[in-house]
């Protein structure tokens, strides 16, 4: 027998209950199915420090410390040893480059039969010539297996180097050249946060392809991921087991149904692994140093603030964006009103690290000379993070999920 879908309300405030909302309705929950895609986060430092970054990379941001080939060898040991149906491993930062790994980790990966996907930004840390050097060699041994997805916001610089300094357009469109005159598979992730509708975006990067001689066709989501924006002002919602069929979707449809990632906190012992790619700054979702062996539950009880970035954006499966988003419109309840998706809350982002886009030789980072470092008068927004920094941001944020923990079951993420 199965109990009831809602309950008399009581006086309770959102998100304080891991199995009812406020309004008394049964909240939903969301299963891993298959590990079938594993995330590494390489690190959060980055060349460069962009407005609205999700994660807070930056040049001085070292809070998730570089991932090295041995902890990505270990991941990939356990995936053999247990039998996970894992066809693909994925790299995020920061930028992947600035990790002096990066070529090492990919060819462990690719070596074993894995599909592999690294996100960059394609500037100067991935044209130092040993890098090159790595990505020629790794491109032609292993071909279309090794995808290259490069951060290019919109198909004009003017737009783009808002968000990211100015300079930054042409430089990573040198870094794309290059890339294709080598035969490196490219995709290209752009954003919506300007008034174009998806076919005006993907007219306008198709354009750009078809100019610049890009094998990449503007039509296909995998290939031009256009990722949504979060409506930072709007009223957050709670998440209710109503929401799937009003949205047409299934838990399957979602991304952490299928996939995990690996970080390395800075003075952690060693890595970890998170329920999700957009949660990189809250222990609330660690789900232990070993990958999932069975399924389980995760809980969508979060404020999504950063829960409904799962839905809408990052690394969901591309068709969900447009059509979640579109249908968010008739649903109170939808995962997506108010939170159109791609980012952590903007009040935390904030905190950390004001808006500001400036370019940043990779060599000052390794170099210690870092340009522009600023201590901020809060004195919760530091640029070296102590333990505790961010739980103590993130618990004094309105809306944020109270007394966050994980429950007995390792695989169920319990509020």
């Amino acid at each position: 027998m199965t109990g009831p879908t809602t309950i008399p309300l009581v006086a309770r405030e959102k998100f304080s209950d891991p199995d009812w909302t406020a309004k008394g309705e049964r909240r939903a929950t969301v299963g891993l199915k298959r590990l079938e895609t594993l995330w590494f986060n390489t690190g959060t430092l980055c060349n460069i420090e962009c407005r609205n970054c999700y994660i807070l990379s930056s040049p001085t941001n070292d809070a998730l410390v570089y991932i090295t080939a041995e902890d990505v060898a270990r991941y990939l040991d356990e995936i053999a040893e247990t039998g996970l149906p894992t066809r693909e491993i994925a790299f995020t930062g920061g930028e992947p480059f600035m990790n002096p790994e990066m070529i090492a980790m990919a060819e462990l990966a690719l070596s074993r039969g894995f599909e592999v996907l690294i996100l960059t930004n394609a500037m100067r840390p991935m044209m130092r010539p040993a890098v090159r050097e790595g990505l020629t060699r790794l491109v032609s041994h292993y071909g279309d297996r090794l995808t290259l997805r490069v951060s290019l916001d919109h198909y004009g610089p003017a737009l783009h180097d808002a968000e990211r300094g100015e300079g930054t357009f042409d430089v990573s469109l040198d870094g794309m050249r290059w890339l294709r005159d080598i035969g490196a598979r490219l995709a290209v992730a752009g954003r919506t946060l300007w008034d174009e509708d998806d076919a005006a975006m993907r007219a306008g990067f198709g354009a750009l392809f078809a100019r610049e001689g890009f094998a990449i066709n503007p039509a296909d989501p995998a290939a031009l991921v256009l990722f949504p924006e979060m409506d930072e002002r709007a009223e957050v919602p709670e998440i209710t087991t109503a929401c799937w069929g009003i949205l047409g979707k299934s838990p399957a449809d979602v991304m952490c149904s299928s996939a995990r990632m690996v970080v390395k906190r800075r003075g952690a012992p060693h890595p970890v692994v998170l329920a999700c790619t957009l949660l990189a700054y809250s222990d609330a979702f660690e789900l232990g140093s070993r990958l999932p062996m069975r399924r389980g539950r995760s809980r969508s009880i979060i404020p999504t603030a950063q829960s409904s970035a799962c839905w809408a954006g990052r690394s969901a499966p591309p068709d969900l964006a447009a059509p979640i988003h579109d249908k968010a419109r008739r649903c109170d309840q939808s995962v997506c009103r108010g939170a159109k998706g791609g980012q952590l809350c903007g009040r935390l982002r904030n905190q950390l690290f004001r808006p500001r886009a400036r370019a940043v030789d990779p060599k000052d980072v390794h170099k210690g000379g870092l340009p522009g470092a600023r201590i901020f008068a809060d004195p919760l927004a530091r640029l070296s993070f102590r333990t505790g920094d961010i739980q103590q941001i993130v618990g004094n944020l309105e809306g944020l999920a109270q007394g966050a923990r994980i429950g007995a079951d390792p695989m169920r993420c319990v509020p």
